[in-house]
């Protein structure tokens, strides 16, 4: 994998992390309502993996507005 990469997969894992915290979610938590093993959103938010194919799971707009409370 190239750095380019590397820095967006890290990116990303970082604004998962930052966005489940200020949603006042654990991994647990957030892991359940994705429908992701909490190991997989572990390793996401450490940037050790890209989420391709959870990717959809995690940006799907429904599941994305229990960052909001809704």
């Amino acid at each position: 994998m190239n750095e380019e990469n590397e820095s967006v997969q890290v990116l990303f894992g970082q604004n998962v992390k930052k966005y489940r915290k200020l949603a006042g979610l654990t991994q647990e938590q957030l892991s359940e309502r994705l429908g992701v093993s909490q190991k997989h959103l572990s390793i996401i938010e450490t940037g050790a993996q890209f989420a391709s194919a959870s990717l959809s799971r995690i940006t799907d707009f429904k599941k994305y507005l229990i960052f909001f409370g809704q």
